[in-house]
């Protein structure tokens, strides 16, 4: 994929990237794969109890996390020695036990005042604000030992994957429900504390440092915290402003659109720590290498994505979730549209913004976005409803991408890279309209008829974007499919 320095470079973060989609997709499929499932079973009642009281523990798990997942793959990347790495994870981890304190306090209160209705099934999600604390990925991911965190989460997640089907059969299981997924959380970040012994040694921390990664996160837990909050805000404004039902119908959508998210920012999750490594030993040119080429097959796996959940929406909602979600096939079509947004900033943020500690970019523009979000889903929610939510989710990741762009514009040259990367998006609208155009003389509720149409979809992508990468001699595809033909034929 990259011009990297060594063979051995090439080979690690090919490695790191498939296991880090993996771990990413892991997260994501697993309740998408029990998700037509509970949508049947606890209905739009059961999955709109589920989704407003796991986002009012999402909040506090941001909360407690601050900017962790961010600064502390940034901070253990950048320590050479494990005695470095030893007082570093420490002291972050002692910040976020005092966040943990606070969060847990204020969770308590909430709990209290809280709708009786409400209040078991909330009470059963303490355990996700636990599992928030306890969650040490980011100490894994900033070594780039990718391995340990997505072996030690496959089984847990497939048990309980298991656990879901044998255990919730009606309605009356949403309570069950609740607590097999919030319990299942803290079994699988416990699973990662057993490898870290063989990475840390024993150290004197001192009060000085920990202060001043409390300092660090605080600040840090600005953004990480707005960024939440418009990916939380709009299902919290819809069972505030709508009813449940509405909740249980968005949150599906929203669910399914954020699957193809663990694909495209796979990559950034992956040079974070690399490219934040080379600058510290000074190799800062080199980088860029890195973000142009990973911006284009980003991009191509954005716009596939992308512009195949808008084309298969009306086929894939009724026969994935049921009938009684249908209304949620333009509410999925409008998230489709982040994609690519999320794509094209992912990449600068990762990659250049957060490595280089250009963290007051970072923090304005969400910020911004958060405010710009909360507005829009008190104008659009009465107005659209759910689409109106959807709609407010895009706007609110745009505001985030052009501002971030505007700020680091001095350094790349966007007008040449789009230039370079519209292929993709055309090839994307190709096949949009090549599905579309089959998919109505095809039965709706027919699984074969599902399949053909990714299978349609995913063969004219691939060969319109050959053809514009023969005609504009670009070779990003057609180099990844030269080196999965090579190693199949290696392995013969």
């Amino acid at each position: 994929i990259f011009l990297l320095e060594s063979e051995g470079d090439l080979v690690s973060t090919r490695k790191n990237a498939l296991l880090m989609a993996a771990y990413e997709v892991l997260i994501y499929i697993a309740p998408l794969i029990t998700a037509p499932y509970i949508a049947r079973v606890l209905g739009t009642s059961g999955t709109g109890i589920y989704s407003y009281t796991y986002s009012i523990a999402s909040y506090f798990v941001i909360a407690i996390q601050l900017g962790v997942s961010i600064y502390g793959r940034r901070e253990i990347a950048s320590k050479i020695t494990q005695k470095e790495r030893t007082k570093t994870f420490w002291s972050i981890f002692v910040c976020l036990f005092i966040s943990f304190i606070v969060a847990s306090i204020a969770f308590v209160i909430i709990l209290f005042y809280s709708d009786d209705n409400i209040k078991p099934y909330l009470v059963w999600q303490y355990p996700v604000l636990v599992a928030g604390w306890l969650d040490i990925g980011w100490f894994f991911f900033g070594i780039e030992q990718f391995k340990l965190a997505v072996s030690r989460n496959i089984i847990v997640k497939v048990l309980s994957l298991v656990l879901v089907f044998l255990l919730i059969r009606t309605e009356n299981d949403t309570l069950t429900y609740v607590i097999l997924m919030a319990t299942t959380n803290i079994i699988s970040v416990l699973a990662m504390w057993l490898a870290l012994p063989k990475y840390l040694t024993k150290e004197t921390l001192e009060l000085r440092e920990i202060v001043g990664h409390l300092k660090q996160l605080l600040i840090l837990a600005v953004p990480v915290i707005s960024i939440q909050l418009y990916s939380i805000t709009d299902k919290v404004f819809l069972g505030l402003m709508m009813d449940l039902d509405s909740v249980g119908i968005y949150e599906n959508m929203y669910k399914l659109s954020r699957v193809p998210v663990a694909l495209i920012t796979t990559m950034g999750t992956v040079l974070l720590p690399r490219i934040t490594n080379m600058i510290a030993m000074g190799k800062e040119i080199e980088t860029y290498n890195y973000i142009e080429k990973s911006l284009s097959l980003t991009l191509i796996i954005a716009s596939f994505c992308s512009f195949g959940l808008i084309s298969i929406s009306p086929w894939l909602v009724p026969w994935y979730y049921g009938d009684a979600f249908s209304s949620g096939i333009p509410v999925l079509q409008v998230l489709s549209i982040i994609l690519i947004i999320i794509a094209w900033g992912n990449v600068f943020r990762s990659q250049f913004i957060i490595p280089r500690r250009l963290d007051s970019i970072y923090l304005i523009s969400v910020v911004a976005a958060a405010i710009i979000n909360i507005i829009l889903n008190l104008v659009f929610i009465p107005l659209w409803g759910i689409i109106g939510a959807a709609i407010a989710s895009v706007v609110s990741e745009l505001v985030v991408c052009i501002y971030q762009c505007i700020r680091i514009r001095d350094s790349f040259n966007f007008a040449n890279m789009l230039k370079r990367n519209l292929q993709y998006f055309l090839a994307g609208i190709v096949m949009c309209i090549i599905v579309t155009i089959i998919g109505h003389a095809i039965d709706k509720g027919s699984t074969i008829a599902i399949l053909l149409l990714i299978c349609i979809g995913s063969i004219s992508f691939i060969a319109t974007v050959y053809a514009f990468e023969t005609i504009t001699n670009t070779r990003v595809m057609k180099n990844e499919i030269r080196n999965i033909v090579y190693k199949i034929h290696k392995k013969r």
